[in-house]
């Protein structure tokens, strides 16, 4: 639901992503289909994002919530995520869910929009701005480089889990919104991305690791990342 840094234009609604010549039919619809699920799409599935008015955002009266009010819809919450990345691309590479480039406003660069890449190694080196290892370069720097010469898995990504992007209606999680950064991405993606925490909602911080499988080493590089190579303050 962030709009971005002030000055730069509103995000690109992903309702209005080319989905004429997907690059595999039954893998587009499939996440579509899901995205319905997850977001209370009520019309065609060509919309990935909807206005749903019959939830809160989570960090509504969060405070007040009892432990097992808590427990249960950080429960509900993993198992939407979990069946989110149970999808899997029809090609390797780094893009959207229609192949085509990505969004996200966090990631420094000319432009808006990135990719697609055919290698993790490809999206690691634009994240760093094509900078390559030298045995000059500030030791935090080269490690960060080793580290992201590795490889990880590709997973369905939304890319924002902010509390102010899960809908609740009591106990029950109904709603996951505002799409625009989503994508096959590597699969420590959704877990760093979630860090990056409205300092409105900082008590979300102490949440993630209830829904999302921790990766302390890869947040540790993306803080690295992000000191030297981010256009946001570190998280």
């Amino acid at each position: 639901m962030w709009s971005g840094p002030k000055g730069r234009p509103p995000s690109p609604s992903t309702a209005s992503l080319n989905l004429s010549s997907p690059i595999n039919d039954s893998v587009v619809n499939r996440c579509l289909t899901l995205l319905a699920n997850l977001h209370q799409v009520r019309g065609p599935l060509s919309s990935f994002r909807s206005i749903n008015n019959a939830g809160e955002m989570i960090g509504s009266g969060w405070v007040r919530r009892s432990e097992d009010s808590k427990a249960e819809l950080l429960s509900q919450l993993a198992d939407k995520i979990r069946e989110m990345r149970e999808l899997r691309p029809s090609q390797d590479r780094i893009a959207s869910v229609d192949g085509g480039s990505l969004y996200d406003c966090r990631v420094a660069g000319p432009t808006l929009r990135f990719g697609p890449f055919d290698t993790v190694q490809d999206f690691h080196r634009h994240l760093r701005q094509v900078m390559e290892f030298d045995s000059r370069l500030n030791s935090e720097i080269q490690e960060l480089i080793k580290q992201q010469s590795n490889s990880w898995p590709l997973a369905f990504t939304h890319g924002d889990l902010s509390s102010l992007n899960i809908l609740v209606r009591g106990n029950d999680i109904v709603g996951i919104i505002d799409w625009e950064t989503a994508g096959w991405y590597p699969s420590y993606w959704e877990y760093t991305t979630a860090y990056q925490v409205n300092p409105q909602n900082s008590f979300w911080i102490n949440e993630i690791d209830k829904f999302l499988q921790p990766m302390p080493e890869e947040l540790a590089m993306e803080r690295v990342r992000q000191k030297y190579f981010g256009d946001i303050p570190d998280f």
